[in-house]
């Protein structure tokens, strides 16, 4: 008998709020529907055109915030993979201090370097 199960519970199953839809999935659509008809609602007062001309003019604004809410790159929403390469790039190089020394004993960086100075050439005929 093979029983087949889930790899990802959570990826396979999501909280759906609305018909499949998930809370965060429907606040970006109500925001690229209110920036859309904001646009459309300008282009129609400025121009005179006809609502349903004036309409299309909104759907060029509302395709990437509809964009950002569905697609998910390497699991991640886009904010999360934001936040990931903020983390990165403020912890690339994280100082530590070694304790196999003790400082007060050992000397780690001296600017005290004696030169040795050549003595000058006089000029003169060979």
């Amino acid at each position: 008998m093979k029983i087949d199960i889930n790899k990802d519970f959570e990826e396979q199953y999501k909280n759906e709020l609305w018909k499949g839809f998930t809370a965060r999935e429907l606040a970006y659509a109500g925001i690229a529907l209110f920036v859309a008809g904001i646009i459309a609602f300008g282009i129609w007062k400025i121009t005179g055109l006809a609502i349903n001309i004036a309409i299309y003019a909104g759907i060029p604004f509302m395709a990437p915030i509809i964009y950002l809410a569905m697609v998910k790159h390497q699991g991640h929403t886009w904010t999360e993979y934001l936040k990931n390469i903020w983390f990165y790039l403020q912890t690339k190089e994280l100082p530590c201090e070694m304790e196999e020394r003790n400082h007060s004993s050992y000397r780690l960086f001296s600017m005290n370097i004696k030169t040795i100075k050549e003595p000058k050439r006089k000029r003169g005929k060979k």
